[in-house]
């Protein structure tokens, strides 16, 4: 996108380096040569640094001394200068404690040479503060902390460097992107600049009596540049929906390639399983590497020593050959020599024969002794293995006492003679022990199980005791309910055979009204104070009653939970025994 030419007259940017970030195609962005002029490439990679006036630079909230926010910023900062080959040498311990104050100033130099490759430092204290600026640092900084780098004064001063390492990486990542994402200052504000130009221009034509610029011509020109902003607004938005179309492709395509990732899992895992199986088998292949090799060396030394019977019987043929040449030799010498000739091959060739089944013999008892030796490995291996079941081995196993119980193929006899057999020993003794121990703690449960069986059932004889004596206090209650609707019977039989009195009295005569009614009062009052009298006794049997039941209830619970506990308590027991007995038969 390239910038547009203001209306008004030109005027200075109230936001220094004019920079947002924008998302219009890409454009080549230029650097100014000097300090104060240069416009930094990445000044929009933050918020904190998107147009920030110098008056909102505020004093830093964070806390730049805690030790992990140094450590965290320290190993930003020295990541950063070793990945860009800083020429100076860099010292860890400097950089968590502070480094010189020369130091500082190579360093921020190197850094904002980045921005400005022509740029030297000239003076610390005051160029420090101008690159700040210049980079949009948000927070303050005092200018005394840079004529002096102190373990005070360092910190603050870190966070500033490891945020403008920060800003650098962003730059770098924006630029491999090939997507420039920032734009003139005229574009980076909301519209207020293009009002205040309009303002500006109209003032000045006013001021200035061009009275032919009326307000419909400012309108236009005001209509024009906002069409023109439209036009630039929608090239973002379709550049912004090709980018989100390419991401949302991208982001299928890594879903599908997420689907293969438990099979690749699950052959990895298969891989892994066939490793481990070719180390054992090639662990199994040296060991007989290493059991041929020594057969090896024991032909040799055979070899050797029969190379030297060779080498004397060649020395004793040629002075015999000398001894003949030297002797004269008639008919006689020669039959008797061919003779003794025919009697050396006979014997030769019968030694031939008997040197024949000697070999066999060795390599059929090399042959027993190579069954022999996987038949020992084989026991070895499931003495091992019983051995780790019944936590014997290795040394550190549960009843190892210390001892190496582990038999290898290169353990020796008197090893196992004098080592393993009286640890194992020991072992099965101490189970036997732990067996007659276990078998007197079986009889005292079994006769504390025999025991609580008696509790139980004294437990349940109350229980029935305590049930019949609920079934009779229900009996009487129905009893006692029975009675008083009985006797509510009669005291309505009576009340009625009143009143029938009454009225009959009351047809009588009128002199004897007064005494019925008061005799019909009483009847009635003595009715009913038989009425709450009963309601009442009802009332403490049903709640006396209620009460037994309840307390029968909390027992009966009580004795449940009981008898719960003594049967896991017996089942644990039980068990522990069982357990112990199959690991004294196993041993």
């Amino acid at each position: 996108m390239v910038s547009r030419t203001s209306l008004a007259p030109p005027r200075k940017s109230s936001i220094p380096g004019g920079s947002r970030p924008s998302l219009a195609p890409p454009r080549k962005s230029s650097v100014g040569p000097g300090l104060d002029s240069s416009r930094l490439s990445s000044a929009g990679s933050r918020k904190s640094t998107m147009g920030l006036p110098r008056a909102s630079i505020r004093s830093d909230t964070r806390n730049v001394s805690d030790k992990a926010f140094v450590k965290k910023n320290a190993g930003l900062l020295i990541k950063y200068l070793m990945d860009e080959r800083f020429p100076h040498q860099i010292n860890p311990k400097q950089f968590h404690q502070g480094p010189s104050a020369k130091e500082f100033g190579l360093i921020i130099e190197f850094m904002y040479q980045k921005y400005d490759p022509n740029f030297k430092l000239t003076k610390l204290e005051d160029d420090t503060p101008t690159i700040l600026n210049n980079i949009r640092y948000p927070f303050a900084i005092s200018k005394r902390s840079f004529t002096s780098v102190t373990p005070h004064s360092w910190p603050p001063m870190l966070a500033a460097l490891a945020w403008f390492a920060e800003l650098l990486i962003a730059d770098e990542i924006s630029s491999q992107s090939g997507v420039d994402v920032y734009v003139e200052d005229e574009e980076r504000n909301d519209g207020t600049d293009m009002l205040f130009d309009m303002l500006a221009r109209s003032y000045t034509s006013y001021m200035a009596g061009a009275d032919e610029e009326t307000p419909e011509y400012f309108t236009d020109i005001m209509a024009n540049a906002l069409e023109e902003r439209h036009g630039h607004v929608r090239d973002d938005l379709n550049h912004c929906q090709a980018v989100y179309d390419e991401l949302q492709t991208e982001y299928a395509l890594l879903q599908q390639s997420a689907t293969r990732i438990p099979e690749l899992q699950s052959s990895k895992n298969h891989h892994l399983a066939d490793i481990a199986k070719f180390k054992s088998y090639m662990a199994s292949l040296q060991a007989r590497v290493d059991q041929l090799q020594a057969q090896h060396d024991e032909y040799e030394q055979e070899w050797t020593s029969r190379l030297e019977e060779l080498t004397a019987a060649q020395q004793d043929k040629v002075q015999i050959e000398e001894v003949l040449h030297k002797q004269t030799a008639n008919n006689v010498d020669g039959e008797r020599i061919q003779k003794e000739r025919a009697l050396l091959e006979e014997g030769l060739a019968g030694a031939a024969l008997s040197k024949e089944g000697i070999d066999r013999s060795i390599w059929d008892q090399e042959m027993a002794i190579s069954k022999k030796m996987e038949e020992v490995e084989k026991k070895a291996q499931h003495y091992n293995h019983t051995s780790r079941r019944l936590l014997v081995a290795p040394s550190s196993a549960k009843y190892a006492n210390g001892v190496n119980l582990t038999i290898t193929s290169t353990t020796s006899s008197a090893h196992i003679k004098s080592v393993v057999i009286p640890a194992l020993h020991t072992t099965k003794l101490s189970f036997v022990e732990k067996e007659s121990a276990s078998s007197g703690q079986l009889v005292a449960l079994e006769q504390e199980a025999k025991a609580r069986d008696e509790q139980m059932a004294e437990i349940k004889c109350d229980l029935d005791i305590l049930e019949t004596q609920l079934r009779k206090s229900q009996a009487s209650l129905t009893r006692g309910v029975d009675r008083f609707e009985s006797e509510v019977s009669e005291k309505r039989a009576q009340i009625e055979s009143v009143v029938e009195d009454t009225v009959r009295i009351q047809e009588l005569g009128a002199c004897n009204l007064g005494k019925s009614n008061r005799s019909m009062g009483e009847l009635t009052q003595l009715a009913e104070e038989v009425k709450i009298q009963q309601e009442a006794e009802r009332e403490t049997l049903h709640r006396t009653i209620l009460g037994l039941m309840d307390a029968l209830a909390q027992h009966k619970e009580h004795i449940n939970g009981q008898m719960a506990d003594l049967l896991t308590h017996f089942q644990e027991q039980h068990h522990a025994l069982e357990q112990s007995r199959k690991s004294e038969k196993r041993l």
